[in-house]
């Protein structure tokens, strides 16, 4: 309503209240919500995701904090992906100090690093990560990053076992006093097949090697997609 009467800017701060990203998901939200919407049945569904996005894309508005919090600790998240943006989104929006750690040379996660450009551009990812760090959100990547946090074999520093192998004692030497584990699913199942001399790579490893560059898989003759939803898809394309 508030789009349609000319007013994006309020519009947007009602899409922020609840969703810190809304570029991210306003092109990728599988938007299940509107299979069951309430709407279905009369007029159509509710275009929830597309709206939003139009609103994002509409609007901009200042990044604005409220007054830092003293004397309560600055908190660690683990991951830059869209649940560690959020998550840091809150925490800086709340005043408390917060730093995002990630082994990857910048922030955004599967969106960024994984999921292919054609589905979504920089630009959209950009600007949610833009105002979270407005917001006063501090990124630590890549070898810095690493020496603190593994996110894919958990042995990390000296916090061999801990979830993502995190190293508490390092985080606690650094004046941090609560960490946030948001590493999202990196380890994928296994896919049991008979036989031998077949090389088996998982989806998001084959997209993030071709995100990058990555020509590993340029001399494949004969290629085999298992599965059929985006992620298989996006392999396929």
């Amino acid at each position: 309503k508030m789009l349609a009467s000319g007013d994006a800017q309020k519009a947007l701060k009602i899409v922020l209240a609840d969703n810190p990203l809304p570029h991210i998901t306003g092109v990728l939200c599988d938007h299940q919500c509107q299979t069951v919407c309430s709407r279905v049945d009369y007029e159509g569904t509710v275009e929830i995701r597309g709206m939003k996005l139009k609103v994002a894309q509409a609007a901009s508005i200042p990044a604005a904090a409220t007054t830092r919090v003293q004397g309560k600790g600055k908190a660690a998240v683990i991951g830059a992906g869209p649940a560690g943006l959020a998550c840091a989104h809150y925490l800086a929006l709340d005043g408390y100090p917060v730093t995002v750690f990630d082994e990857a040379d910048s922030p955004g996660g599967v969106p960024a690093n994984v999921i292919p450009r054609f589905r979504i551009s920089r630009e959209d990812i950009a600007a949610d990560i833009d105002r979270i760090k407005a917001l006063g959100a501090e990124f630590v990547f890549g070898a810095e990053a690493r020496a603190i946090v593994s996110q894919k074999d958990g042995t990390a520093g000296t916090g061999q076992g801990t979830p993502a192998g995190v190293d508490v004692a390092a985080l606690k030497a650094r004046g941090f006093t609560s960490i946030v584990i948001a590493t999202g699913a990196p380890v994928p199942r296994d896919l049991p097949l008979s036989g031998s001399g077949i090389k088996v790579v998982d989806a998001l490893e084959f997209l993030e090697a071709a995100h990058s560059g990555n020509h590993e898989f340029d001399a494949a003759k004969a290629v085999v997609v298992t599965g059929g939803g985006n992620t298989a898809m996006d392999a396929a394309r």
